[in-house]
């Protein structure tokens, strides 16, 4: 399927999806997550067990030139800044219409099963870093070292995946400025879908290396906000919303 298609099929689901109920919305949205939690720790574990380069190896074969800052350790924290970007605006809904001890639980177990993943995830990459240094996408690259079939479900469930943070993203955009499901939401959905559907044709690497440390940065500083506006609510009086 040529990737005009692709990124058509997906704006139009994502379209539908969001014209129905923030309930149902959020059933599209936690649907994929555990099919994603089993494959890539299927693909991280079996890689692991099966390297095809040792750990004193990394440092000759890694190219930091690669990465926008050449410094391992920052672009560790920007990562995880583009984490708290990413899910920020949907978590701050959710966890509105949640209570405090459901999404408080709701963030550290996420946030326990997200760092169990990315360790999995990275040692397998690691273990293959000879060949997964320079794919563009090495996680399918691994799982078709495995087996055909496994390559084609991930396949899949990355494009869910996608899906789901277009989803993730859009909603809680469009739900701030307009009223969800009214003639203005519904124009602004097909405007926002229309501009993402134009930038899909940059190209999937072109766009992440421009659009991953705008959103890492942008964490960050939301990240350090965070934590002054729980400090001072911790240890003040006066307490901020």
């Amino acid at each position: 399927m040529p990737a005009w298609l692709g990124s058509l099929v997906v704006m139009i689901a994502v379209m539908i999806t969001l014209t129905l109920g923030f309930s149902k919305i959020l059933s599209a949205l936690g649907f994929v997550t555990p099919f994603l939690i089993l494959i890539v720790a299927i693909i991280a574990v079996y890689s692991f067990f099966t390297p095809t380069v040792s750990f004193s190896e990394i440092n000759e074969i890694a190219d930091l030139s690669k990465t926008p800052t050449g410094i391992w350790w920052l672009e560790a924290i920007t990562y995880s800044g583009i984490v708290i970007a990413m899910a920020f605006s949907i978590l701050s809904i959710v966890g509105a219409q949640s209570t405090h001890k459901v999404a408080r639980r709701g963030g550290m177990y996420g946030g326990i099963i997200l760092l169990v993943l990315m360790l999995f995830m990275n040692a397998g990459l690691v273990s293959k870093f000879d060949k997964t240094n320079t794919a563009d996408l090495p996680t399918l690259m691994l799982a078709y070292e495995i087996h055909p079939v496994l390559h084609f479900v991930l396949t899949l469930v990355m494009l869910l995946i996608i899906y789901n943070t277009a989803v993730g993203m859009l909603y809680p955009f469009l739900s701030r400025f307009w009223v969800p499901y009214s003639r203005k939401y519904k124009v602004a959905l097909v405007v926002a879908l229309v501009a993402g559907y134009i930038l899909s044709l940059v190209g999937f690497v072109d766009l992440v290396n421009l659009v991953y440390p705008l959103l890492g940065y942008l964490g960050i500083l939301m990240g350090i906000m965070l934590a002054v506006r729980w400090l001072r609510n911790k240890f003040t009086k006066k307490k901020l919303i």
